[in-house]
């Protein structure tokens, strides 16, 4: 290196260091530090417990019509030439939600049809499933049933109809 080279890093190194310095003086007296607490609350997890299901009971067609169990009094109607025979009892399925005291849930039920079959080819459809539940969890569990309406056809075939696996029901804190 020569002497001019040497010169010239000096003199860059010197204002760089003017430059910082000057900068970190600067700054003195114009800040402010503060700081926040940090916190979180658990609660008591959301649950769901399936009591019994929907139970459409023993029933005899001559022409179409549908069985509907009602969510909110657990009671059923008919219509078509469709009975519901007097040996059998007809409820809606139940369910118990808990969780932690005062908050609020929603419920999910499905939208879609559900198939119930006689294991051979005869089947009926469930639908417009609904809830009497009411959203709030207390101090004790909230139980609460799930209605629909079963469509059974004219030449519905006899036989012991289920579907063990899709009415679900989901709950979840709001």
């Amino acid at each position: 290196m020569n002497f001019f080279t040497m010169k010239k890093l000096t003199l860059i190194f010197a204002v760089a260091m003017i430059a910082l310095t000057s900068k970190t003086f600067a700054q003195d007296g114009q800040e402010a530090t503060e700081t926040a607490s940090s916190t979180a609350t658990v609660i008591t997890p959301i649950s769901l417990t399936n009591v019994s299901g929907i139970n459409f009971g023993t029933i005899a067609a001559t022409t179409a019509g549908t069985v509907v169990i009602a969510s909110t009094d657990a009671t059923y109607s008919t219509t078509g030439q469709v009975s519901v025979t007097a040996n059998s009892t007809p409820a809606p399925a139940t369910f118990t939600v808990s969780g932690e005291d005062t908050y609020v849930y929603k419920i999910v039920l499905p939208t879609t049809d559900i198939s119930l079959t006689d294991g051979a080819t005869g089947s009926m459809i469930l639908n417009a499933i609904t809830s009497n539940a009411t959203g709030a969890i207390g101090t004790s569990p909230e139980i609460f049933n799930v209605g629909g309406t079963l469509n059974v056809t004219a030449a519905q075939a006899a036989g012991s109809y289920t579907n063990e696996a899709d009415l679900t029901v989901t709950v979840y804190y709001n």
